[in-house]
């Protein structure tokens, strides 16, 4: 069942539902005793049909974190945030010495926006483990959103105060995060009105990090976490040279990986997008791959695809550790009409994520996935692919060396369907009434006597060649 997708499961169950007509056969050969205490319960309980019901009856039989992760994993990527916190309480509840839960309670809390909340599950994790560095890199974040509500607010003295607790942090220090400090009390300076102290914090900034285009872009992005205004930046911020001495792509990477260990998702300004695409592509080897992620993250805030691809193609080419995360970079930076080659790397990311045992690229792929079919027209298109994700490995090489090869952002679309999409599927046609091949909707009628056959013994998926655009039908 944890292969169905949500929606899918809850038509399928509801069908099941209707049909099944309860375990009266197995007890009439049962003496009348026992037929008598059967009789009693007329309304069968689905539970059985129902992941979360199950999940639930097995934490509550014998509880441990390895259950409950998965319990919360699948909460995460099924349902809405409600469920997975709920799921997190009775984990808290099982397993109160656990600071997972709080962690996840913390983050779904700041999500929100109630950061009251989110300080109190915080505070109850640092009591059981203060040490833990994920405990550690929640107290930062929490604090830098505390600040940046504060700025936004226009309420520079509580910042500051705020600001002065994350100085007092020895987590703060480490790296790059310094810089970032004092951008946020850029910022409060730019909010108060004074530009002297603001051009002092805009020079430490400078030599902390050494280089200007790095300062230009964090202060950008510490003002705009701030609330500021684009007039603010003008007045307060010198334009960058779009030809400095230093390497842009570097600078811009290094900022980026800058907000996403503070927690701030950074963009990039869209003037910048031809000299940096032009670095990256000349950049091979002198990135690290999270710079060079996070740098296509933040160019797709912004929907510069052709830059973020180009980064994705750069990721590719650092080997086998970090193909999964950068084959779901590249399904996010391909145009939406390249809906087959977006799967087909979506895909692959679940497999190696699986192989690695990494649920954090798992998580990403699943949502990608999920999010598109929600808002794309093409879903109807998927729905024999609905209950596999797994690759072979020989699937997985035909991706990769497609992908790698593919350096060059793709630019037209494919040609024309030989038989044009309407004229198929929303006009009457007497010779589809007489196809005698199935309908993909009555391929879903099978969809429920094989979720009672043994894994193995499902019909095996057939592979697509790849890509195959314009073979589609």
């Amino acid at each position: 069942m944890l292969e169905l997708p949500g929606d899918l499961l809850e038509r399928l169950s509801s069908k099941f539902a209707e049909h099944f007509s309860g375990f009266q056969a197995f007890y009439e050969d049962q003496p009348p005793v026992i037929r008598e205490v059967e009789a009693k319960y007329k309304k069968v309980d689905f539970y059985f049909l129902s992941p979360s019901h199950l999940f639930e009856r097995a934490c509550t039989m014998d509880p441990h974190r390895e259950a409950f992760e998965q319990w919360l994993n699948w909460a995460r990527q099924e349902c809405d945030g409600r469920a997975a916190d709920y799921v997190a309480e009775c984990w808290h509840r099982a397993l109160p010495l656990n600071s997972q839960p709080l962690l996840y309670l913390m983050e779904s809390a700041e999500k929100r926006g109630a950061l009251n909340k989110a300080t109190a599950f915080l505070a109850e994790a640092q009591k059981l483990d203060a040490v833990n560095p994920e405990v550690r890199r929640a107290a930062l974040r929490l604090l830098v959103a505390q600040t940046g509500r504060h700025l936004r607010q226009s309420k520079p003295h509580l910042a500051e105060r705020d600001v002065a607790a994350l100085e007092a942090l020895p987590q703060a220090q480490l790296a790059d995060r310094a810089a970032f400090v004092v951008a946020l009390r850029w910022a409060s300076a730019v909010i108060g009105g004074d530009a002297e102290l603001a051009s002092r914090f805009f020079g430490q900034i400078g030599r902390l990090l050494g280089s200007s285009a790095a300062a230009i872009l964090l202060c950008e992005n510490a003002g705009a976490f701030g609330g500021l205004a684009r007039a603010d930046f003008d007045r307060h911020v010198p334009q960058v040279s779009l030809d400095p001495p230093e390497s842009l792509v570097r600078a811009t990477a290094r900022v980026c990986v800058l907000g996403d260990d503070v927690g701030v998702p950074f963009t990039i300004p869209t003037a910048w997008h031809a000299r940096l695409w032009q670095e990256l592509a000349n950049a091979r080897g002198k990135l690290e791959s999270r710079q060079v992620e996070m740098l296509g993250k933040a160019a797709l805030r912004t929907n510069q695809k052709e830059l973020a691809y180009a980064a994705s193609a750069a990721g590719l080419e650092l080997g086998a550790d970090q193909e999964a995360r950068f084959l779901l970079l590249r399904a996010r930076a391909l145009p939406e009409w390249e809906f087959e080659r977006r799967d087909d790397c979506i895909a692959a990311t679940v497999e190696l994520g699986r192989r690695r045992r990494d649920m954090s690229i798992i998580n990403e792929a699943i949502e990608l996935r999920r999010g598109r079919r929600n808002g794309s027209f093409f879903d109807w298109l998927d729905s024999d692919d609905w209950h596999d994700f797994s690759m072979t490995t020989e699937q997985i090489h035909a991706v990769l060396q497609h992908e790698k090869h593919a350096r060059a952002f793709p630019k037209d679309r494919p040609a024309r369907l030989h038989v044009p999409f309407r004229e198929t599927i929303f006009l009457d046609d007497p010779e589809l009434e007489n196809d005698d091949e199935p309908s993909a909707l009555d391929d879903t009628n099978q969809l429920v006597p094989e979720m009672g056959q043994p894994r193995g013994k499902r019909p095996k998926r057939v592979h697509r060649d790849l890509p195959g655009q314009g073979d589609l039908f």
